[in-house]
C-alpha cells in the first residue's frame, strides 16, 4: 500500500511525537513493566538502542565505502552527520543500559542541538564560499534563509541551556514539541522543492 506522507498533517505528527515523548521526560526514569511476551521493557529499550547503534554504524560504513569507490558520493557534511548520529546512538545505549553518571536525557538532547548548530553553520559557510567563488550564484532570499537558520540553531542551544527550560518537565516537553513543529514545516518545504524539480 502506497502512503502519501504529504497528506499527513503537521499537527498529527506533533501529537504522535507528544505521545511518545511523554513516555520519558527529564528527571523521570522510564517505568519497568513486564509482560509474558516481551519481558522487561527496560531490556527491550537497551536492545532497541543497540540495534539503532548498529544501523547507524552500517549507514556510516556505507557512506565511507561509497566515497572510497567514487569520491564525494556522499558530501563531507553528510558523512559528518552520520558520524554524529553514531556518537548519539552510543550515548543512548549507555543511557538505556543505566549509565546516568555523567549525562541525562536533556544532556543528550543538548548534544543533538549542538550537532544541528554545527550543521547549520557549516551550510551557511558553504553558501558564503559559493558566493565568493561565483557572485550571484545563490539567491538573496536563500542566503537570508541560511543565515536565519544558523541563528535559530545557535539560539536553540542557548535556550536549551536555560534553567527555566529544564526546571519543569512539561515546559521542556512543550519546547521540544515546538521545535518538532518547526522542523516538520521546513521538511515539507524541502519536499516541495524536490518534487517541483522532478
Amino acid at each position: 500500500m502506497n502512503v502519501n506522507i504529504r497528506h499527513v498533517s503537521v499537527g498529527s505528527i506533533v501529537i504522535l511525537s507528544l505521545f511518545f515523548a511523554c513516555a520519558t521526560v527529564p528527571g523521570q526514569e522510564p517505568a519497568a513493566h513486564k509482560s509474558p511476551e516481551s519481558g522487561n521493557v527496560g531490556d527491550a529499550q537497551v536492545r532497541y538502542a543497540e540495534a539503532n547503534l548498529r544501523l547507524a554504524e552500517i549507514e556510516l560504513e556505507i557512506a565511507l565505502t561509497a566515497n572510497k569507490k567514487i569520491a564525494s558520493t556522499y558530501s563531507a557534511l553528510t558523512v559528518q552527520r552520520l558520524r554524529n548520529n553514531v556518537s548519539y546512538a552510543k550515548e543512548m545505549v549507555r543511557f538505556e543500559a543505566g549509565d546516568h553518571s555523567d549525562h541525562s536525557l536533556h544532556k543528550l538532547h543538548l548534544a543533538d542541538l549542538e550537532m544541528e548548530r554545527q550543521f547549520a553553520e557549516a551550510e551557511l559557510a558553504a553558501v558564503v564560499q559559493a558566493i565568493e567563488a561565483v557572485p550571484g550564484s545563490v539567491d538573496a532570499l536563500e542566503i537570508a534563509r541560511f543565515r536565519a537558520a544558523a541563528e535559530v540553531a545557535r539560539l536553540a542551544v542557548d535556550k536549551a541551556r536555560d534553567p527555566k527550560v529544564t526546571q519543569s518537565p512539561i515546559d521542556h516537553l512543550q519546547w521540544r514539541i515546538d521545535r518538532i513543529r518547526s522542523e516538520l514545516t521546513r521538511l515539507y518545504v524541502r519536499m516541495d522543492r524536490i518534487e517541483s524539480r522532478n
